[in-house]
C-alpha cells in the first residue's frame, strides 16, 4: 500500500507536500540522524508489534547528540506520533519506519544555524525471509574511531560505495574491513560467521554500527545448547573456513550468505542461521517494547 501520510515540523502532512528546501544543511551535508524501525501487525487482534522502540530512539538522540542538534522530544511524545501516523495511514501490515531529525539552516557553509527539524515516513515491508545472498570482501575501509558509530546520513556513503563495488562484481553484499584491516560489517548489515560450536561476530572496537537486531541474534544465539558467542577483532581468512556465514539488520532481519568470494557455504533448515530466524520471528511478533 502506498503512505498517503508523512509527518514533518510537528504536523502530519500529505505525502504530496515535502517543504524541505534544496539548500537545506542536511541535505547537502549529511547532517541529519535516522533511525530504521519495524513494526509488526497482528492480523487476529488487529494490534501492533513495535520492536525494542526504546533502543531505536535512544540510538537515535546519541546521533542527534553528535550533530548537536539540541533534539529534545521525549520518548512518549515520540512514540505518540508514531502510533498517529500508523493510525492516519490506515496500515494493515509489517512496516518499516524512517524517523529523520536535521539541520534546521539552509545555505552554503558547514556550521548551520543551531536547532532541529524531524520528519517520519514508513512503508509496507512484510517480514518475509529473503534468499541466501552472495558476498564478497570491497576495497573501502570502515572508520574504527568513533566517528561512524551513529546513524548519520552522510555516514552512509560509504556503505552504498561498498555495495556499489559489491554489485560491480556480480555479489549481493559487500562486506567492509576497518581501517586496521579487520572484518567490521556487511554493507549496512552486521556480520556473523559460524564455525563449529562457536558464532563470532566483529566487536564495536572494530567499527560495526552496534545494531540493535545485532544485539537480538546474540541475545537469541546464547541461549542455543552448547553454542558459545565470541565478539573480537578477526582477520578475513576466518570467513573462508566458516561453517555459516550470515548477516543482520532491521529491516532484513537475519539473512544467510550462500556464497562468500569463490567459497559456497550449504544451507539447512536446521543451521544456526534458520534456528535463529525462527526464534527471531517469534520474538518480533509478541514483542512491544
Amino acid at each position: 500500500m502506498q503512505m498517503k501520510y508523512i509527518y514533518l515540523d510537528g504536523r502530519i502532512r500529505s505525502t504530496g507536500t515535502r517543504p524541505v528546501a534544496l539548500t537545506t544543511h542536511a541535505f547537502n551535508y549529511g547532517t541529519a540522524a535516522f533511525e530504521g524501525m519495524r513494526a509488526f501487525y497482528d492480523r487476529k487482534t488487529g494490534t501492533w508489534h513495535l520492536f525494542r522502540s526504546r533502543l531505536h530512539f535512544e540510538r537515535l538522540c546519541r546521533a542527534t547528540k553528535l550533530l548537536g542538534l539540541g533534539f529534545d522530544l521525549d520518548y512518549g511524545e515520540f512514540m505518540s506520533i508514531l502510533r498517529q501516523l500508523i493510525r492516519k495511514n490506515n496500515c494493515r501490515d509489517d512496516l518499516y519506519i524512517r524517523p529523520i531529525v536535521f539541520t534546521p539552516g539552509e545555505g552554503i557553509g558547514l556550521m548551520s544555524t543551531e536547532g532541529w527539524r524531524m520528519g517520519i515516513f514508513m512503508e509496507d515491508k512484510p517480514l518475509e525471509r529473503k534468499r541466501p545472498r552472495t558476498a564478497c570482501l570491497v576495497s573501502y575501509r570502515r572508520p574504527s574511531d568513533g566517528s561512524y558509530a551513529a546513524k548519520i546520513t552522510g555516514n552512509y556513503v560509504l556503505s552504498y560505495l561498498a555495495q556499489r563495488e559489491a554489485i560491480s562484481r556480480n555479489y549481493n553484499i559487500g562486506i567492509l574491513l576497518s581501517d586496521r584491516a579487520y572484518l567490521s560489517e556487511a554493507s549496512a548489515m552486521n556480520l556473523f560467521w559460524r564455525r563449529g560450536n562457536v558464532l563470532y561476530t566483529p566487536s564495536l572496537q572494530c567499527g560495526p554500527l552496534e545494531g540493535i537486531t545485532r544485539r537480538t541474534v546474540i541475545e537469541l544465539a546464547s541461549h542455543e545448547p552448547g553454542l558459545t558467542v565470541k565478539e573480537g577483532a578477526y582477520r578475513p581468512p576466518v570467513l573462508r573456513s566458516a561453517d555459516e556465514i550470515f548477516l543482520s539488520g532491521t529491516g532484513t532481519g537475519i539473512t544467510a550468505i550462500r556464497q562468500f568470494e569463490d567459497i559456497r557455504l550449504t544451507t539447512h533448515r536446521n543451521s544456526l542461521c534458520n534456528r535463529l530466524w525462527r526464534k527471531y520471528v517469534r520474538l518480533v511478533r509478541t514483542t512491544n517494547d
